[in-house]
């Protein structure tokens, strides 16, 4: 196959699609698109021969994949050139190990570890804390910083 291209990429599914071999030397049965995240397992999908496209799911997000297809007449032929992809950034999981220590009269210090699953660059944290009878207060965080120390409670 040719002129393989991905498309319509969301944070967890792409559309690749392709054109068939110039010399198929045979009727096409079916195609096979390789598709593998970067540094990880080589996953396949089969597609019925006169079908030149096909939806990938269940992707991670903001993940490299390299894709690459193939045509089957009587056995498989080569594969394509092969292209990458990059799926878009998702929301992260939640931070976990969440801590709050050095707690005085007025004040505390909150900290945590980075989300299992980021699903893209972390670029801010968001602290949140409601005083009693009070409005809730927001603190932002940078990305690279894992603890705040919240002032001026009481």
């Amino acid at each position: 196959p040719v002129a393989v291209i991905a498309d319509n990429i969301t944070a967890t599914s792409m559309t690749v699609s392709w054109q068939p071999p110039h010399n198929a030397n045979g009727i096409i049965s079916s195609y096979q698109v390789s598709y593998t995240p970067h540094g990880e397992s080589e996953c396949i999908q089969d597609i019925a021969g006169v079908i030149t496209s096909t939806e990938l799911t269940s992707l991670k997000p903001h993940t490299e994949y390299t894709i690459r297809v193939r045509a089957k007449t009587e056995e498989f032929g080569e594969y394509s050139i092969s292209i990458t992809a990059t799926t878009h950034m998702d929301v992260p999981t939640i931070p976990v190990a969440v801590i709050a220590d050095n707690i005085t009269a007025t004040s505390m210090t909150v900290s945590w570890q980075p989300p299992h699953n980021a699903n893209g660059i972390i670029r801010s944290y968001q602290v949140s804390y409601t005083p009693e009878d009070e409005s809730e207060c927001i603190q932002d965080i940078a990305g690279v910083i894992t603890s705040t120390e919240l002032t001026s409670l009481k």
